[in-house]
């Protein structure tokens, strides 16, 4: 099974899709003074393993299109106490 690693590879498979598991993997527990260390996906049609690295800690600019836009539901583990936090820092 090929994992995808590419963001503009990962753009155009999950652009695809209507309903995404994702999940964040952070440097530590705080928004404020943390980062994002890896993004993870996995669109319910494409079955294809995303992960994307992010030394910056910034969400590169296709994957914050995939959450703005398009009708899309994101499933994912403590997305609504957690992982949100770092996605609006």
């Amino acid at each position: 099974m090929n994992i995808i690693t590419d963001v503009s590879e990962a753009y155009h498979i999950l652009e695809q899709e209507d309903e995404i598991a994702f999940d964040l993997e952070t440097s530590g527990l705080s928004p404020w003074r943390d980062r994002i260390a890896l993004m993870q996906f996995c669109g319910r049609k494409s079955n294809v393993p995303i992960l994307i690295r992010t030394p910056s800690g910034m969400v590169p600019s296709a994957i914050e299109t995939l959450f703005r836009h398009g009708n899309r539901l994101f499933v994912g583990h403590n997305v609504a106490a957690f992982d949100i936090l770092f996605l609006g820092t």
